[in-house]
C-alpha cells in the first residue's frame, strides 16, 4: 500500500508543477458587407488571433452591387502592392443550376481570409478598403482589424486578476482533478495508518 501511495504522491507533485496552458481554438469572424459598408466598421484588439479567419459576405440588398475587400498587407498605405490582398469581387448570390452547381464558376458571394504570415498577413493592425461597385459606380469604406500573435500556449503566471471567461472551464476542469487526486491521497493516507494501527 505504502507504493500505492507514492505514486499517487508523485502524480499529485507532477500535475501541481505542470505549467497553466490553454491553445487559442481557430475562429471566424464574420463581417457582413451592406450597401453603407462593412459591419462591423472594424475589430479592436483582443478578439482575432493568429490563424483565424475574417469571413467577408455580401448582404448588400442591391441585387447587382459587388464588393471586394483590399488589404494592405505590407503596411506601405497603398493596396495595390504585390504583397497585398484583393478578396476578389463578391456579389449578392450566385445563380446555380437545378443540382446546386453554380453556373459561373468565378461568382462569389464570400470571401475568407486567413490570418496567418503564410498568408502574408503579419500580426498587426491591418488597413483594408472595402470597395462597392453599383450602377457605374465606385464608393469605398476604411475597415481595419487589430490580430495578435498566440500566446495563449504560452505558460500563465498566477495573478490577482479575474480569470477571463473562456478560460475558467478548463481552470474549474483542472482544480476538481488536483481536488479528486488529494481526496484520493488522504483517503489512502488513512487507510494506510488504519491498516498500521491494527
Amino acid at each position: 500500500m505504502a507504493r500505492t501511495t507514492r505514486l499517487i504522491l508523485m502524480a499529485v507533485t507532477v500535475l501541481l508543477l505542470l505549467p497553466a496552458v490553454s491553445a487559442h481554438e481557430q475562429k471566424e469572424f464574420t463581417v457582413i458587407l451592406l450597401d453603407e459598408g462593412p459591419l462591423p466598421s472594424g475589430v479592436g484588439e483582443g478578439i482575432l488571433f493568429e490563424g483565424d479567419y475574417l469571413f467577408f459576405r455580401n448582404h448588400d440588398s442591391r441585387d447587382s452591387a459587388r464588393h471586394r475587400v483590399l488589404i494592405d498587407a505590407d503596411g506601405d498605405g497603398t493596396f495595390e502592392g504585390v504583397d497585398d490582398i484583393d478578396t476578389g469581387w463578391m456579389d449578392t448570390s450566385c445563380e446555380t443550376n437545378e443540382t446546386g452547381h453554380k453556373l459561373d464558376e468565378d461568382c462569389q458571394a464570400a470571401a475568407l481570409v486567413h490570418l496567418s504570415p503564410e498568408t502574408g498577413l503579419l500580426p498587426s493592425n491591418l488597413t483594408m478598403s472595402v470597395q462597392i461597385e453599383y450602377e457605374g459606380a465606385l464608393a469605398e469604406h476604411p475597415f481595419y482589424a487589430n490580430y495578435a500573435l498566440d500566446e495563449h500556449d504560452s505558460v500563465t503566471e498566477p495573478s490577482d486578476q479575474p480569470v477571463p471567461e473562456e478560460h475558467r472551464a478548463a481552470y474549474l476542469r483542472s482544480l476538481i482533478v488536483l481536488s479528486l487526486f488529494g481526496a484520493s491521497f488522504i483517503l489512502l493516507k488513512l487507510l494506510c495508518s488504519t491498516e498500521e494501527e491494527e
